[in-house]
């Protein structure tokens, strides 16, 4: 019976300052009490460690939509009959990434005559742009 009120009642407490608060939901542990607290804190401290939750958050759901784009991209090269090698969407996913990071300001590929380029557009927004030219040369004696 101890154990049930314990649960029902668990009131979280910042990690970093010790304040207590009140949840509005039910805590099922010390750990997800104390995450709860620090998510909810005001302290200089918790807004630090929000801000990374939310930065690695951006993070994982800009890798995702990477990978939907380069995906994308996968399905264009099979509408015109290539192959898209997988080390090939790994390179762009790669280069995805090293371009949201801001260690590489653009980068360009190409691949079976359609270029990519990867930047960040002004609002910095990954940007995935797909050029493709066809041409044709006929040689006449």
């Amino acid at each position: 019976m101890k154990k049930e009120m314990k649960e029902e009642y668990l009131l979280p407490r910042c990690k970093f300052c010790g304040k207590q608060m009140i949840a509005d939901t039910v805590l099922q542990s010390d750990k997800e009490a104390e995450e709860y607290a620090v998510m909810h804190c005001d302290c200089e401290l918790a807004r630090d460690y929000q801000e990374q939750v939310k930065k690695e958050r951006e993070k994982e759901e800009n890798k995702k939509k990477i990978r939907d784009a380069v995906s994308d991209f996968a399905q264009y090269c099979e509408k015109k009959l290539y192959v898209f090698d997988p080390d090939a969407e790994a390179l762009l996913i790669a280069a995805g990434e090293t371009v949201l990071n801001g260690k590489i300001e653009n980068i360009a590929v190409n691949v079976f005559g359609v270029k990519i380029t990867i930047s960040l557009s002004a609002k910095g927004k990954l940007k995935f742009k797909r050029s493709y030219k066809e041409s044709a040369v006929v040689e006449v004696m």
